[in-house]
Formats: structure tokens, sequence, C-alpha cells
């Protein structure tokens, strides 16, 4: 089984325990910029199958714990591994048969001829990895504490990491002085493209807490009546202020302008994934708006570097939660050096 996964919020853990329990391999493409080279290496890995129906007899070699219990069909850009043990004298010989095209296929190796090397050491850990790994697969779907013993025993007896086993550090230098533990929360991104909405009720009532609250402005921008947009008068206020009639902030798209290369829709979805980052920080700023206009600044890697706000008073606060916030907004990466302008203008939400 050979598992997709397409999208910035792609659960990886089942795509890839699917694929592995399929004996397969997984893909995951999280832009669409990503989709023909990720198609281009799936046709390559499956375009030439060279043998199936494949069987090993290890005659007089004594081998126990191999994995995996069965292989895989063989594809051109995959070979044929087998991790296991063996105990006694290294005799006898491994005979490998399956079906290649209309033919039958046999491959015998001398065990006696293979004399073990250095170099190959590591083979040990790989194969403790993946025996690790396939009990810990079915330890997720169905706990048992017979596999949990066997999990920790391998980790301990390889020096590995596993769910029942770590590694520990010891500082020599003290540093819990007076004996009390700070907590230090630490925030999880949410995946690239959604929005705080996506965690549930109880984030969306914290943001429309937070939303309520009034802020305090130090300077106000007032946009002369009839004059150009850039010449502005400003007054200090010390003074809370909140949304004209407490309302909270209701924005829609009217317009998005973007350079050659992106496509406009999904900019468009990324800024609407993203529309409750910038509903909360115009309200912040509080003050009377109709229609805002945001320029923004985005570097050859998607990430906005500058905000430029125009048409809402406030509008320095505005831009600088934004750039609190710019881990959230991320657009598609591209060739070049150049930074680019993206520019959305907002109208209230009627």
């Amino acid at each position: 089984m050979f598992a997709f996964g397409i999208g910035s919020s792609v659960n990886r853990h089942l795509i890839e325990g699917m694929a592995n329990v399929g004996m397969g391999k997984p893909f995951v493409v999280t832009h669409p910029d990503e989709a023909k080279e990720k198609a281009e290496k799936f046709r390559k890995l499956i375009q030439s199958p060279v043998l199936t129906n494949i069987k090993i007899d290890y005659g007089k070699f004594y081998v126990y714990d191999v994995e995996p219990p069965s292989i895989p069909d063989v594809l051109a850009e995959r070979p044929v591994i087998i991790f296991g043990k063996w105990r006694g004298k290294p005799i006898g010989k491994i005979k490998l048969t399956g079906i290649t095209g209309n033919e039958k296929y046999r491959k015998t190796i001398d065990v006696s001829d293979v004399k073990p090397a250095k170099n190959n050491s590591a083979l040990r850990y790989l194969w403790a990895r993946h025996k690790i790994s396939v009990l810990a697969d079915y330890n997720r779907l169905r706990p048992n504490d017979e596999r949990i013993n066997e999990v920790t025993n391998l980790g301990l007896t390889y020096n590995l990491l596993t769910a029942y086993t770590s590694f520990i550090a010891i500082d020599s230098e003290k540093r819990l002085e007076n004996g009390q533990a700070t907590t230090v929360k630490q925030p999880l991104p949410l995946p690239q493209g959604v929005s705080d909405y996506a965690v549930g009720n109880v984030a969306s009532k914290m943001m429309a807490t937070q939303l309520s609250e009034p802020s305090v402005a130090t300077e106000v921008y007032r946009v002369e009546k009839g004059g150009d947009e850039d010449k502005k008068d400003s007054m200090k206020i010390e003074e809370s202020r909140e949304l004209e009639d407490g309302k909270k902030v209701s924005l829609e798209i009217y317009k998005i302008e973007v350079p050659k290369g992106l496509i406009e829709k999904d900019i468009r979805t990324i800024i609407e994934n993203n529309m409750a980052v910038f509903e909360s920080c115009v309200h912040q700023a509080g003050g009377k708006w109709k229609t805002i206009k945001v320029i923004m600044t985005v570097n050859p890697s998607g990430s906005v570097i500058t905000f430029k706000i125009k048409g809402v008073s406030g509008k320095k606060e505005t831009e600088k939660c934004l750039l609190q916030n710019t881990s959230k907004i991320k657009f598609p990466s591209r060739s070049g050096k150049d930074d680019i302008e993206i520019v959305v203008i907002f109208n209230e939400k009627k």
C-alpha cells in the first residue's frame, strides 16, 4: 500500500502507519508545488515490478526473529530487505524464490561464503528499530503488557529511545535555587493555513473574551476627508477605547491583488483561513472604519516580513499585532530572491 496525504494539516501518523503496515511507502504533499515531484517519485518507484510471490528457505541455517514475516513484491527501486538473527554455525544455504514476468526466479546464497564485517555492526540496531516499530504499531491499536515489556527490553538492550524508555541527561549545575518550580506553558503551532477556530469551542470562547476587552491606544491616525490617504493628522490619547457600539469586528474580502506567479484563489483561501487574526488585530486597535487596505511584504519562503495598514485608526497597533502573528499567516514558497507585495482590501461584513 502506497499512502498519500495531501494538504497542510496531514495526519502523518496515519499516512505513515498505513504505508508501513502495508509494506509500501508514504507520500505527503503539503503544497501544490510539490505534487508533480512526488507523483514522479511514485511513478518511478512502481513502474518496474520485478518479483512477486517471494518465499525464502533458510535450510540448515538456524535463523529466528526474522522481520518482516512476509516479503512485499520487489520493485526496481526497492530491493528485498530482511532483518533477523541466527544461532550456531553460519552454514547452509539461503534460497530465495519468486515469479518474474512469466518465469520462476531462484537465487541461492551460500552462508559459509559470507564473512562478517565490522562495517555491518549497525545491522543489529536496524533490526531492533524495525522490531520496535512493528510492536509499537500494534500497541497503539491494542495495548498489551507482554508487548510493552518486549519493547522496553529491546530499548534497554540496544540503547534505543522508545515509548517506554528514554535517555536521561544529568546537569551538574543547580538551577532550582528556591525549591519552587515554575510552570512554563509552551504553545504549539497550528498546521499551516488553519485558523484558531480549528481547536474548538474553548478556544473560540477564549478568543471572544480577548476581543471583548478594550485595548489601550497610544496614538490614533485620522484620515483627512477628501484628501490624500497618506496625509494624516495624529492625536495622542491615553484613555481606553472600544470599537464603536461595542461590536466585534467582522471582515470580508473585497479585493486581492497578487503578483505574477501566485494564484489568487490560493491566496484568498489562506487569508480566509486566517480571518480571525485580521479581525482580532483590527478590533484591538479600535476606532471607526469602513474599508481597510492591508499591504503585506512576503519573502521567498512565504513568510510575511512587514504589514502596512491603510484606512483604519490605530494602524500602528494593528500592524504590530499582525507582526506578532506572522507565524500563523504563511504563503506558498517560491523561487527567486526578491520580496513581493500582496494587497488585500477588507470591507466591514454586513
